[in-house]
């Protein structure tokens, strides 16, 4: 960008960079030689007309390309009635802040790669209003199930059938463990959800289909969306008329054994299912007490034994290798078409770049 173009600085690329960083105004502040209040005002566009030099040592300052600063996007946060995460008590404002950041900039990265690619669904995903359903988040799933035309019992490739809704699955190392995925669903763009990269299988899956119920069941964020979303994703991967008839052949006190054993037939954690047949009356509290007990004693709470393997996203690496084509030997280039810097450039692409990707079952559409 030439020094005497006059175009006015993005203060929300400011912002999120800045957030990336895990950096305060005052941090950043003292890192550009200038005093707190006109970082401020630069982010509160009061001063966005700032001189180049200036634009130019925040850009080294921060390690993003002078260009990302005059994006014309905007950012959305965490709290939004167009996004919701799974939260935790122990996530700080600055893990919130970093996760909301990423997500943004992949974001604001597949907008980029979308002009390069359109994408068909085989199937439309609903919106569904609980009301219509007596608000039963279970219901809303069934009716997930029927569009997806699905046989009765296990689902078996769950990610195949959300990215063949149209839903973009991004993983990423959220450096942190306590958020597991967030979502996206926005007026100009796919719908988006972004999971954790470090998920355990089943984690991943149960997670997958959590955030799949905000995006079609929640507008906006209330209360009980999180027990509506986790009912939701029961219903979704263990079909209540098909897991009473897997688990019934136990009585009403099955062992960790036997539920070790049909975990890679229904792919959920043992803890889901244990939730699962207490929810359904299956079984007691005290058996649900009990097995939760055992499974801390054989401290299986924190790492359940993971007899099937992970599910794979393959719809959005193959949307980076449509868009971007494969730079590996060229990753200025590559860097340059998505206004990245290297580091965030090589979290969000560079896997799917390096690697041929299995063609997803969702169709891409060059245009």
């Amino acid at each position: 960008m030439e020094r005497s173009m006059q175009k006015l600085i993005n203060p929300d690329m400011v912002v999120l960079a800045r957030e990336y960083r895990s950096l305060t105004q005052k941090e950043l502040a003292d890192a550009v030689l200038v005093k707190q209040p006109q970082i401020a005002m630069l982010e509160g566009g009061v001063e966005n007309s700032v001189s180049f030099d200036t634009i130019e040592t925040i850009s080294k300052a921060l390690d993003f390309p002078i260009e990302f600063f005059y994006l014309s996007e905007n950012r959305i946060g965490f709290g939004s009635s167009s996004v919701y995460y799974r939260k935790s008590s122990a996530i700080t404002a600055s893990d919130r802040k970093k996760i909301s950041s990423l997500t943004n900039l992949a974001r604001i990265g597949l907008m980029r790669l979308l002009d390069a690619v359109e994408i068909d669904a085989d199937f439309i995903l609903p919106r569904i209003d609980l009301k219509d359903v007596d608000d039963s988040p279970g219901k809303a799933a069934s009716i997930v199930r029927a569009s997806w035309n699905l046989p009765d019992g296990p689902i078996q490739n769950l990610t195949n059938f959300v990215e063949r809704s149209g839903v973009i699955i991004i993983e990423c190392d959220f450096g942190i463990k306590g958020i597991s995925g967030t979502g996206m669903r926005l007026a100009n763009i796919p719908p988006i959800i972004f999971l954790n990269s470090s998920l355990p299988p089943d984690r991943y899956r149960f997670t997958l289909a959590h955030e799949l119920a905000h995006l079609v069941i929640h507008d906006t964020p209330k209360e009980t969306m999180e027990d509506e979303a986790d009912e939701f994703a029961s219903e979704l991967l263990m079909q209540k008329c098909e897991f009473k008839v897997s688990v019934s052949q136990f009585g009403k006190q099955p062992t960790l054994r036997n539920l070790v054993a049909l975990k890679p037939y229904w792919k959920v954690a043992v803890s889901s299912m244990i939730m699962r047949m207490a929810e359904l009356s299956l079984i007691s509290e005290q058996t649900k007490r009990s097995l939760f007990i055992q499974m801390s004693n054989l401290k299986m709470r924190m790492s359940e034994p993971q007899p099937f393997l992970k599910e794979i996203p393959v719809l959005y690496p193959k949307l980076i290798r449509s868009a971007i084509g494969d730079f590996t030997e060229d990753l200025e280039v590559a860097k340059k078409i998505m206004t990245m810097p290297e580091d965030v450039f090589k979290l969000l692409y560079a896997s799917s770049l390096k690697e041929e990707m299995v063609v997803p079952s969702s169709r891409l559409r060059l245009v």
